[in-house]
């Protein structure tokens, strides 16, 4: 737990989600990537939170189960009207204090990229598997041998946007990451690269997706601890 307060801005609490927060995270994340095709094609639409639920809960567990490390984290602030807390962003931190096995890394670094819920009919799900591989690929290529942190989902409340919410969460993140020595990897949104720059981050790559002919492009960055040499910020075994 952590307090965080950017000068002028208000005073965030991170705490690490329990199991019986994950609906919540869930239903703010879900709505926050809807408007991406490669989601609505996973089902991850507001419309089906209750399952979406399910599938982040799954990660979860299966997180936990590995590592012994909870993911989700939540950024609690006090609403100025009413008084009461609120969740004001939150995010996934997957924490990998020592490198993976191949073993651990295949077929998938994540349930929420496996597409494992898609129907097989009409090979849907292994399209939507195509679709996903230069995720995992990319994943794989910089974080396999080491241990690291992949920074997932982050997602703000809009009444809390552009007040240092997601920055807390960010932030303490990265001061995880400082403590245990590894580097942080995630992909970004167009929006969202700058701020991840602002704090550090290094973009090291290009994600690029093709879902029924529409094409995205993602910057892969990277976030790498006190003293890391240049020659170390590179894929492992090159």
């Amino acid at each position: 737990m952590a307090s965080i307060k950017p000068p002028g801005l208000p005073a965030f609490e991170i705490r690490v989600a329990a199991e019986h927060d994950i609906p919540a995270l869930t239903a703010l994340i879900i709505p926050t990537f809807a408007h991406y095709h490669i989601e609505q094609m996973l089902g991850n639409h507001p419309s089906a939170i209750e399952a979406a639920s399910a599938r982040h809960l799954r990660a979860h567990r299966e997180h936990i189960a590995e590592t012994g490390e909870a993911s989700g984290i939540k950024c609690m602030a006090l609403d100025p009207n009413s008084g009461e807390e609120v969740m004001a962003a939150c995010a996934y931190w997957y924490f990998f204090p020592h490198p993976r096995s191949q073993e651990s890394m295949d077929p998938s670094p994540n349930y929420l990229l496996s597409a494992d819920w898609v129907p097989e009919e009409n090979g849907e799900r292994e399209k939507m598997r195509r679709c996903l591989q230069p995720v995992l690929t990319t994943r794989r290529k910089w974080v396999q041998g080491r241990g690291h942190a992949i920074l997932m989902f982050m997602a703000t409340e809009p009444a809390w946007r552009r007040q240092g919410a997601a920055t807390a969460v960010v932030r303490w993140g990265l001061e995880r990451c400082r403590e245990l020595g590894i580097p942080a990897f995630l992909e970004a949104s167009e929006e969202g690269a700058p701020v991840y720059k602002g704090l550090g981050f290094e973009v090291v790559d290009t994600v690029v997706m093709e879902v029924e002919g529409e094409r995205a492009e993602f910057p892969v960055m990277m976030w790498w601890p006190p003293g890391t040499e240049e020659w170390e910020k590179k894929p492992l075994g090159e």
